[in-house]
């Protein structure tokens, strides 16, 4: 490099302090979630358990979701510090299966008119299949008939 060009370089000006420049407001509005979220439309239903022993049941519609929690679109306001069970019913290309369900025991962390924020404690998948299982006894019964 011509030495020229190095003298016509402009010095990097960083601020001496951290974030000088930005308000509070601004530093406050970066995402600092641990895991990205992820917008999914899907049904669910759900339970909430009180400390009563109370249960309350509805559906809704996920907001979104990461590996740590939910935010969903519930039927009815769920209060804030209840442990919840959600099972939402997931498209036929998870998990490779019609009938798979996303089963989630989580926290409300927050429930107001843009939806319940949940945090994540558990979660499991199970596959519930469309068809019933013949019943073994009926099939017993009609060839015990034709064997007579």
């Amino acid at each position: 490099m011509d030495i020229r060009q190095l003298s016509n370089r402009q010095p990097e000006r960083r601020p001496l302090i951290p974030n000088c420049g930005q308000s509070r407001v601004e530093r406050d509005r970066r995402n600092r979630r641990a895991a990205k979220r992820y917008g999914l439309d899907l049904q669910f239903d759900y339970r909430v358990f009180g400390r009563d022993g109370s249960v309350q049941e509805g559906w809704g519609r996920t907001l979104n979701m990461s590996s740590g929690g939910l935010l969903v679109a519930p039927d009815q306001p769920i209060c804030k510090g209840r442990t919840i069970e959600i099972t939402v019913q997931l498209p036929a290309q998870f998990k490779d299966a019609t009938g798979a369900r996303l089963v989630v025991l989580g926290h409300v962390l927050r429930s107001d008119a843009t939806g319940a924020a949940i945090r994540i404690l558990h979660h499991g998948f199970i596959h519930v299949s469309n068809q019933e299982p013949p019943d073994p006894r009926g099939t017993l019964g009609v060839e015990a008939l034709r064997s007579n």
